[in-house]
Parts: C-alpha cells; sequence; structure tokens
C-alpha cells in the first residue's frame, strides 16, 4: 500500500481531512536551486541527490530521506537539500522498518525523524527569511513546520507556524484551513469561528480574483 494512502488510514478522523489538504503542497513542483547553493558539487553528490529527487518524485519518502542524508552530510550549506530532507521526514510512512545501519540512529523512530524535521526547517525558514521574510517560499516552510508541529503533537506551535505561513503568503489559505481544525480539536469554538470567517472572506476573495 502507498506510503501516502496508509498515512491517511492510520490519522485520526479529524486530522485526515487536514492531511489531505496539506500533502499535494509537499510535491509542489519544488524548484531545483542551482548556482550557489550547489557550488563545489562532486559527482558522488550529485548521484545522490539525484537519486533522492527521484525518489521524492515518486513519492517514496523514506527512501528519498536516506539519500537526502547523505546529501545533507556533503553539503550541510544547501538549503535546497536540508528542506527536502525536512519533507521526505515529515511524509515518510510513519511504521516503516528502519534498519539497525539507518542514517539517523539504530533507535530512529518517527518521533525522532520529526524532530530532526523541525530542526531542519527551522534552520530552513532562517535561511530564507535572510532572503525574503514575505514569499511563497517562506510561507510553505512555516507550512511545513505547522505539519511537523502538529504530527508531533504539538498543536499550539503548529497554530502558530500556520499563522505565520499566512502571513508570509497571503494566498496559503490551507494554512487557514488547518488552523480551523486544530482550534475545533483543541475545543476552542469561539477562536475556531474567527478563523472560520477569515477563511470563508479570503477564499471568496480568491474566488473573485479567478
Amino acid at each position: 500500500m502507498h506510503c501516502c494512502y496508509f498515512w491517511i488510514r492510520i490519522l485520526p478522523a479529524s486530522l485526515r481531512l487536514a492531511y489531505l489538504f496539506s500533502l499535494p503542497l509537499a510535491l509542489l513542483s519544488l524548484p531545483v536551486l542551482p548556482g550557489a547553493v550547489v557550488a563545489q558539487t562532486g559527482p558522488d553528490f550529485d548521484i545522490i541527490r539525484q537519486k533522492g529527487l527521484e525518489a521524492f518524485d515518486a513519492r517514496q519518502y523514506g527512501q528519498a530521506s536516506e539519500f537526502f542524508q547523505r546529501a545533507y552530510e556533503l553539503q550541510p550549506y544547501n538549503d535546497d537539500v536540508r528542506y527536502r530532507l525536512a519533507l521526505s521526514l515529515i511524509y515518510q510512512d510513519p511504521q516503516r522498518d528502519r534498519r539497525s545501519d539507518h542514517p539517523f540512529g539504530e533507535g530512529a523512530s518517527y518521533q525522532k525523524d520529526l524532530a530532526r524535521a523541525v530542526q531542519l526547517l527551522k534552520e530552513s525558514v532562517t535561511v530564507q527569511e535572510r532572503v525574503e521574510v514575505r514569499s511563497s517560499a517562506t510561507g510553505l516552510r512555516h507550512f511545513h513546520l505547522g505539519v511537523a508541529y502538529w504530527f508531533s503533537g504539538r498543536a499550539d506551535l503548529a497554530l502558530d507556524s500556520f499563522r505565520r505561513s499566512f502571513r508570509s503568503d497571503f494566498t496559503r489559505t490551507d494554512a487557514l484551513y488547518n488552523r480551523i481544525v486544530i482550534l475545533r480539536q483543541m475545543g476552542k469554538t469561539k477562536e475556531a469561528q474567527v478563523a472560520t470567517s477569515e477563511y470563508l472572506r479570503m477564499t471568496s476573495i480568491e474566488d473573485l480574483d479567478d
């Protein structure tokens, strides 16, 4: 069974719709950054990175994470690799087998992978905000950081990341939607109503723009 469908099956019902809403965003044509970020590349790095890209595009996130980890060890300054590694860790099958030679250690687990993804995305956000605070790239990083926090059980931090995602990119109404779901899960009815009103207002503006 494909990993993303496995994910949907094991998630609580309250999370399934939001997960379906957010997963495709990990697969939106992520640009392969040229130039300085991939300077000093060698044949080993290029081959490993390409295998990671192929596995990622095939949604084989567990395999992709292993290739991107190796590429990241070769180029720890490469934010594109850092970002893709984080997404691969988040969207992998959480119950996949982990070999004793797993690159993240023998005691690796999905929760540890999520913690690693959070750290990587926080670093990636810092790098991106040095370039531009408000941009689609910054908004996307905050969005996936929110997903990582959410899957880690940190709804409070997820709410903040989704808020930052929308503030960085006002087209990210998906971040507003996820805030609604989380607030309802937390039993914050009034806050959820306010978030719903904002979501409906912004999506109606999008419809008018179309």
